[in-house]
């Protein structure tokens, strides 16, 4: 189907609509949307382009219009006048990508926001974690300090423990164990008074 059998006038100002298009389109005429490609495409860039000052982004909104017409050329019988359906899928879905494009401003926003804080307080708990755990460990007697000490910090073996302080491994781990169990204790008499 050549131009001249779509009915379209051409004037000095371009291509005048044809009314016939849509359903010509609709029915599965390949020329018809040849036609429409060639003489709508650069209008809707300029237009597009006009609004965001981006090509790639002007030529890809462009052409997923085409391309969303085409699969769904069918729901264009009912379409009178072409010219405007597209100029309004192009701005619709400039408006589609604007909105989508504020929305991940604001998760991101908020997402560094929290992020932010958690950065700003996680060093704050450690530290106050590790106050609450030095202080547990000073209220430990003298023998419990010094063999969560010697086992915690120095790496001594029950082993090496005993035969230093001259008691029994048993009674090493019976201390480590009172040890670390006074240190729960206050570690978490500190998370109840949260």
């Amino acid at each position: 189907m050549s131009s001249s059998q779509l009915n379209v006038i051409t004037t000095q100002q371009g291509v005048k609509e044809n009314p016939q298009y849509s359903q010509q389109f609709a029915l599965g005429e390949p020329c018809a949307f040849e036609w429409v490609y060639k003489n709508y495409f650069k209008k809707l860039y300029n237009y597009v382009y006009l609004l965001t000052a981006d090509k790639a982004l002007s030529e890809d909104i462009v052409q997923d219009v085409f391309l969303t017409i085409l699969e769904n050329k069918e729901k264009l019988v009912n379409v009178s006048n072409i010219n405007s359906y597209l100029y309004a899928s192009a701005r619709n879905r400039l408006v589609s990508l604007w909105r989508n494009q504020k929305i991940k401003k604001i998760h991101l926003t908020k997402i560094s926001a929290i992020f932010q804080r958690h950065t700003e307080v996680i060093p704050l708990l450690e530290r106050e974690k590790v106050k609450i755990v030095s202080e547990a460990i000073l209220s430990l007697t003298p023998r419990q300090r010094l063999i969560y000490v010697l086992t915690r910090e120095e790496g001594w073996t029950r082993e090496k423990i005993s035969k230093t302080l001259q008691v029994s491994p048993f009674t090493v781990k019976n201390t480590m164990q009172n040890a670390l169990k006074g240190i729960k204790e206050r570690v978490s008499e500190y998370e109840l008074c949260e």
